[in-house]
């Protein structure tokens, strides 16, 4: 009984006097290495952030940061604390999603290109789970897999990128979709059965969010063939590029699965590449090391099930 008191009198004792918000701040700047920047990560003024880390060097009595021409920089005691602070930060996240979780959640980042090709499992997830909350954010592949690693996301499906986090953790699907031609059925180039990739070396080309993983993919065969393609427009949305190659502003390489309405509906054609097409492989992310949540685990089921794929216990 006595080891007892004296186990709780040393909790007592050592409860934390450091201001966790504080010292979260502190993180963002030292990350940032600038007040601004760390003031919009945190959505919060610069003033504010200022007088966070202000408040944490004047309880400690400890210089953390200087600050020249409005760029940061850290003091000896910054630096040997700023490990410690994104320790404390990375497990405060890890905290929520652990409560998230038994709120029954399921937070999906699905690349834009691939949305409405795996909207027919989310369908099937919502409708065997209906007291789940699906969230499902739709965004470049680069993107999505830093908001994976911020645990904004508890999966992500991308396409194949060739560099990853080693934080991350990837399964590839085995059978890889095709990036297809697409082009307005009122313009000259539908007339043609099939195109070789020279002779779209004139012909306006809209790309998907410069950057992104397709448009990479796109840009890749083009060079490969030593073909100087004309850029028409960077579009971030599908529906946004689908929009603009109705309209005749130029061709576009989309998933097939995208325009299969609309070429239903003879607004758009997809025509075959002499060549051959684009292979887009997709890859879906976790977070390693975190034990998956029931939800992940029996929307991956249905992954396996629409896909034809077996996924791996240790994934």
């Amino acid at each position: 009984m006595i080891f007892i008191y004296d186990l709780l009198y040393n909790l007592r004792v050592k409860r934390l006097q450091i201001n966790l918000d504080q010292l979260v701040t502190f993180c963002f700047v030292a990350k940032e290495r600038s007040l601004s920047g760390a003031a919009e990560k945190l959505c919060v003024t610069a003033p504010a952030v200022t007088m966070q880390v202000k408040a944490l060097e004047s309880h400690y009595g400890v210089k953390l940061v200087s600050v020249r021409r409005k760029r940061v920089y850290l003091t000896k005691a910054g630096n040997a604390l700023l490990p410690y602070a994104e320790d404390i930060y990375r497990s405060g996240i890890k905290a929520e999603i652990l409560l998230l979780n038994y709120r029954n959640n399921l937070r999906l980042g699905v690349s834009t290109a691939l949305t409405r090709l795996f909207t027919p499992t989310i369908s099937t997830f919502k409708e065997l789970h209906s007291s789940v909350g699906v969230t499902l954010t739709e965004g470049r592949s680069v993107l999505l897999m830093e908001g994976l690693l911020e645990f904004q996301y508890d999966l992500c499906i991308v396409g194949y990128a060739p560099s990853i986090s080693d934080q991350l953790t990837a399964f590839r699907i085995p059978t890889p979709e095709k990036l297809s031609l697409v082009v307005s059925t009122a313009m000259p180039l539908a007339r043609k059965s099939q195109v070789s990739w020279g002779e779209l070396h004139d012909y306006p080309i809209i790309l998907h969010g410069e950057g992104s993983l397709s448009s990479q993919l796109v840009l890749r065969e083009f060079e490969k063939r030593n073909v100087m393609p004309l850029i028409a427009a960077s579009v971030e949305t599908m529906e946004g590029m689908k929009q603009l190659v109705q309209q005749g502003m130029g061709a576009s390489f989309m998933v097939a699965g995208n325009v299969e309405q609309e070429v239903a509906l003879g607004k758009l054609k997809i025509i075959p590449i002499r060549e051959g097409g684009i292979g887009l492989w997709i890859n879906i992310l976790r977070r390693k090391r975190e034990n998956l949540p029931w939800a992940c685990k029996a929307f991956l089921s249905l992954v396996e099930k629409d896909f034809k794929c077996t996924i791996s216990d240790d994934f």
